[in-house]
């Protein structure tokens, strides 16, 4: 999503991109590329990765900023709203760590989705990154004023709960731990 066509804010699926899309209209703040019936080569645009956005934008020098968040958690968040993912699939795919992996391949390369790409593959070098565990409230609002400058006066300081139908065992966790494990050593999860 491209902010006031100076700041692009990179939006990794389940890390709050709608709200912060929300956040950033309702206070009147100029956004485009942000709906997702808008594709570039058979990708959503606000879900494009590096280097895809850089090319799409065509290189502009603009600030950029995205918000990350713990990997299973993520992952949670996003088989629970998955809806090809019932009790049967999910069981298959914890079979084994081999076969957990082999599905998440599939998922990322044969159906073009991108929720279950690490995160790592959305950000550039000169990326600001916030983490989504450290609140969307009045610390987000912050941190956007301290790297940007945006004055945000709308916004909902409620804290966001997660309630997940599926919950994962500890062995499973560890699957989602080791498929991710670039995120958690670069990210420091």
């Amino acid at each position: 999503m491209l902010i006031n066509k100076n700041t692009y804010f990179i939006h990794i699926p389940r890390t709050a991109g709608k709200y912060i899309t929300f956040l950033f209209k309702a206070n009147n703040f100029v956004v485009t590329l942000d709906e997702f019936d808008n594709k570039w080569n058979n990708k959503e645009i606000p879900h494009l990765t590096f280097p895809d956005y850089e090319i799409f934008l065509n290189f502009l020098q603009c600030k950029k900023f995205t918000v990350v968040r713990e990997p299973v958690d993520r992952f949670l968040s996003a088989i629970n709203s998955d809806v090809k993912l019932n009790p049967s699939t999910l069981e298959k795919m914890f079979k084994d760590q081999e076969t957990f992996n082999m599905y998440l391949n599939n998922l990322i390369f044969n159906d073009d989705s991108n929720w279950y790409l690490p995160q790592i593959n959305f950000i550039n070098y000169d990326t600001k990154i916030y983490k989504y565990e450290n609140g969307l409230g009045t610390q987000f609002i912050k941190w956007l004023e301290e790297n940007f400058n945006f004055k945000i006066e709308k916004y909902d300081s409620r804290p966001y709960e997660n309630i997940y139908e599926i919950n994962l065992s500890d062995k499973q966790k560890q699957f989602v731990k080791n498929y991710y494990y670039k995120d958690y050593k670069i990210l420091n999860y």
